[in-house]
């Protein structure tokens, strides 16, 4: 995609909400919104995707969008570290920022959060 959501750069709220769990204080049922212009579901919202990343802040520090995400095209971190990427957002996001697929955060593998999880896919049958 050549913006920062799959439905448009500046997204109106209700396109969000149309899209995304986020502001709420539990996970919802899968599929429940609608699907992104790929015909995918829950890419952003519900929980923080874990990725197999390591975190290194280096990587991003001077490649930030105004939003605060990192806009590098999949930057792939440091080959080791004590910190693990997460992204896209989770259902306790305070902001439509936090659900930018490009947004990284980190946790370390031995933490466990209820809005963290990892995303599920399959093909249609």
């Amino acid at each position: 995609s050549d913006t920062i959501f799959p439905y448009g750069n500046n997204p109106t709220p209700s396109q969000h909400r149309a899209h995304a769990w986020y502001g709420t204080t539990s996970t919802q049922e899968v599929a429940s919104l609608e699907p992104n212009t790929l015909g995918l579901y829950d890419m952003h919202g519900n929980v923080w995707q874990w990725v197999s990343d390591w975190y290194g802040e280096e990587f991003c520090l001077n490649n930030y969008h105004s939003s605060g995400s990192c806009h590098l095209t999949d930057p792939q971190g440091p080959s080791s570290g004590d910190r693990r990427v997460i992204r896209g957002g989770g259902y306790s996001a305070p902001d439509v920022w936090s659900l930018a697929s490009a947004m990284r955060t980190s946790i370390r593998p031995t933490d466990g959060w209820r809005h963290i999880g990892f995303r599920l896919a399959r093909t249609k049958q």
